[in-house]
């Protein structure tokens, strides 16, 4: 138990059960559960369930319980390695994005940096320039390919619990008036694919340790 005094929002947002997570991704993965907890969704459902604790695993990545009832929690990101080499260009050029074109055999470390979403070595990749495009392309492939993935890992346990969570994680969109814009097509996605009915799935956005923005697709 962590802080048992505190309620659990209050409790999911302290640093030091993430800091002890051994797992990079983990980690990752337990700071987009922080992110959903400032909202007023996390609020609702808690009061719904009478969650009072948490706890990390592989599948579900997160339980949270309380009175006997159990709330699956899965996490997904949208990001992609072309998004993060972006990001470390500095934008530039306007109007572009960089991505990657493989000069030689690449090394068990490039394919490690790609799987991890980061600049993978330079002396490995020769830059080139895409249409931002490319990008909102890329952006609902990896949407519905993480979905599909979730969905077929919740269906696997979902009768075991009251409800089951998605978390999908938006660190593509540049600001919130881009998820706005990307929300019908995302809806559209989430309602071609197959969950089940005790699951939902929640698009989160962070922005600052105590902002973040949640939406219901």
């Amino acid at each position: 138990m962590i802080g048992e005094n505190s309620s659990l929002a209050d409790r999911l947002r302290q640093r030091d059960w993430v800091l002890k997570l051994t797992s990079k991704q983990k980690r990752r993965e337990a700071l987009v559960l922080q992110s959903w907890s400032l909202s007023s969704h996390f609020e609702s459902l808690c009061s719904q369930f009478n969650l009072d604790d948490f706890n990390h695993g592989e599948s579900p990545d997160f339980t949270l319980t309380g009175n006997g009832n159990r709330v699956a929690v899965e996490v997904t990101r949208i990001v992609s390695p072309k998004k993060a080499i972006y990001d470390e260009a500095g934008h530039d050029p306007p109007g572009g994005y960089i991505s990657t074109l493989r000069c030689t055999k690449p090394t068990r470390e490039f394919h490690r940096a790609i799987e991890a979403g980061e600049p993978p070595d330079s002396s490995m990749v020769r830059p080139h320039v895409e249409a931002v495009a490319d990008l909102e392309s890329d952006y609902y492939s990896l949407a519905t390919e993480r979905l599909n993935q979730k969905a077929s890992s919740v269906a696997g346990y979902s009768n075991m619990y009251d409800r089951g969570v998605v978390l999908l994680c938006d660190e593509m969109s540049e600001f919130p008036a881009k998820i706005e814009q990307r929300l019908p097509q995302l809806r559209a996605i989430r309602g071609s694919i197959e969950f089940p009915s005790n699951c939902e799935v929640i698009l989160v956005m962070h922005q600052t340790e105590k902002q973040s923005v949640v939406q219901e697709i």
